[in-house]
């Protein structure tokens, strides 16, 4: 059996438990002076997950991987921006981006994983990987004082190195730039069935396109939820001002209190929408997760177990958080998050904000 089959990736988020061995990997002093002082691992784990800006480009979105063995123990990391050039830097979601997105990525081995072949392994799982399909360009830095990773990427067909001081930029480029058509990177990301008016953001529009359920968080036991994967929303019917606890009734996790101070509440809230958050629930490293075990971790986490769904933890503090209603639509697993993130971007295209429990920063 070879490395690559040995090795099997999970996506992972901000309050990953498995982040915190490949913190110790990083904090090697090797790993310090190979990565140099510019790269900080804890913003990269800050960005997860969200949108910004880098100079000419728009960040779409931070990514990461952690790469396990046979025995489930974590061995290798990949992670990431996601970004487009842009020449409009004060409208970062209504411009039609410019194609290529580019994932700039770094990675690193366990200590006692190395010269196995994990580093080569995550490389080319990511770029073969279902959620990396609409990434024309993958690029990555290597001190030019690293050989085991110079090594690596050498050695993976397609990727070109330039050398410069001190260091190599290393470039893979899935199809020719001038080959991918400039399209809005939300409508691009969305499937045909799911697209919506940027307008279109009601618990009827949103059934248009395929949503289904729209039940209270109490009925989700009962509820016929699908353990396939998807994207899910959480609606508040009520068009009255919103009231908010001063203190979250939510789990916390790791010993983190998971309350929002009220006026960031209050400045997060999207009047004109009855959606207050969206979602996605994937199939998971082993296929066994889904929609039903997502929302249900969610539901676990609202009346106050520590489970890791920290995501979308302001919908808590609504006075009536009993009464928002959650409904869903199943998607491939290669679909969720793609399609999670365009309509986030069309939300935000709407709206000006993202929606209020989606977290920009």
């Amino acid at each position: 059996m070879t490395t690559a089959n040995r090795l099997r990736i999970i996506q992972v988020g901000p309050d990953s438990e498995v982040l915190d061995a490949v913190r110790q990997w990083f904090a090697e002093p090797d790993m310090q002076h190979w990565m140099g002082a510019s790269f900080q691992f804890e913003s990269l784990v800050s960005e997860m997950g969200t949108t910004g800006r880098i100079g000419s480009r728009v960040r779409l979105d931070t990514v990461a991987w952690v790469g396990l063995d046979v025995d489930n123990r974590p061995v290798a990391f990949i992670g990431g921006q996601i970004s487009v050039e842009s020449a409009q830097p004060d409208d970062a979601i209504e411009m039609r981006y410019a194609n290529p997105r580019t994932l700039g990525f770094v990675y690193i081995v366990s200590p006692q994983h190395r010269r196995r072949g994990y580093g080569r392994a995550i490389v080319q799982t990511v770029l073969e990987h279902p959620a990396t399909a609409d990434i024309e360009v993958f690029s990555g830095t290597v001190n030019a004082d690293n050989r085991p990773s110079l090594s690596t990427l050498k050695a993976i067909e397609g990727f070109k190195g330039v050398e410069t001081e001190g260091e190599v930029s290393f470039t893979f480029t899935r199809r020719a730039p001038d080959e991918a058509p400039e399209i809005p990177y939300h409508a691009a990301a969305l499937p045909p069935a799911s697209r919506m008016s940027p307008d279109a953001w009601t618990q009827a529009d949103l059934a248009a396109v395929g949503f289904v359920g729209f039940v209270p968080f109490a009925a989700l036991l009962e509820a016929d939820v699908p353990r396939e994967p998807g994207v899910y929303v959480m609606i508040r019917p009520s068009e009255s001002a919103p009231e908010f606890l001063s203190t979250s009734p939510a789990g916390w996790l790791k010993g983190r209190d998971p309350s929002v101070p009220i006026d960031v509440l209050q400045a997060a809230w999207v009047s004109e929408s009855s959606v207050v958050y969206i979602g996605k629930a994937s199939a998971g490293s082993a296929g066994r997760r889904g929609l039903r075990q997502r929302l249900g971790e969610f539901r676990r986490f609202g009346v106050g177990e520590p489970v890791p769904h920290r995501g979308g933890r302001r919908i808590w503090q609504l006075a009536d958080h009993a009464d928002l209603l959650v409904g869903w639509k199943v998607t491939t697993d290669g679909e969720a998050r793609p399609t999670e993130r365009a309509m986030i971007a069309q939300f935000e295209a709407a709206h000006g904000k993202r929606p209020f429990a989606n977290v920009t920063r």
